[in-house]
């Protein structure tokens, strides 16, 4: 980022050109900078911007439902292995709430919009790297704030996750914490109290951390 505050003046107005004007090359570009760039200021400014535009909730900058087709599989496919790849922890929590707000539009209605993301997010849980387990359940909780009744079918997988992650002697402190904060947003959001019950384990863990 420069500190002259005409370049930067500048540099924004040919940003929100090329969002105008070109928005696929422009997600793209960010994508693959994010995917590529051995410059860990340039992936993170890349997290940044690409959340800012992929966020539903900003209705004039979100813009992922005017990419096409190919330019909406290759973000998809690129966040993905990002998530999968990327070494510095504070850029890949970035990441992770990245990943998660294109997630909370697609699937909020239908699991198979994203057809990639429930099955990484269960292969990285499932990785003796306590990291991987890591990304995997904080982008669980993000989800959960947005999509957890869509994520009922998952029901049974989510409570092995979770307990799993909550109680066994090898978790680390930081995957532990993230599953917390993964199973308290998923209980939460479960309306039907023998939904509630079916995860009894994960339940009575979580009433026993915050009482």
């Amino acid at each position: 980022m420069s500190s002259s505050n005409d370049l930067r003046s500048q540099a924004e107005n040919i940003f929100n050109l090329c969002k105008q004007t070109y928005p696929d090359s422009l997600i793209l570009k960010l994508t693959q900078l994010l995917h590529t760039s051995p410059n860990p200021e340039t992936r993170t400014m890349s997290i940044i911007l690409l959340r800012r535009h992929l966020t539903r909730h900003h209705d004039d900058s979100f813009i992922y439902p005017h990419l096409t087709a190919s330019t909406q599989s290759t973000l998809c496919s690129l966040l993905l292995s990002s998530l999968h790849q990327e070494p510095i922890k504070s850029i890949a929590k970035k990441l992770c709430d990245t990943v998660s707000e294109p997630a909370s539009a697609l699937l909020s209605e239908d699991l198979a919009s994203w057809p990639d993301l429930l099955p990484l997010l269960f292969q990285l849980f499932t990785s003796p790297d306590a990291r991987l387990q890591e990304i995997s359940l904080l982008v669980f909780a993000q989800l959960d704030h947005y999509i957890g009744e869509t994520l009922i079918p998952q029901l049974s997988t989510l409570h092995s996750v979770f307990l799993r992650s909550l109680s066994a002697a090898t978790s680390s402190s930081d995957v532990r914490i993230a599953a917390l904060a993964a199973s308290i947003n998923f209980v939460q959001c479960l309306s039907n109290p023998s939904d509630r019950d079916s995860i009894g384990g994960v339940k009575n863990i979580v009433q026993w951390v915050v009482a």
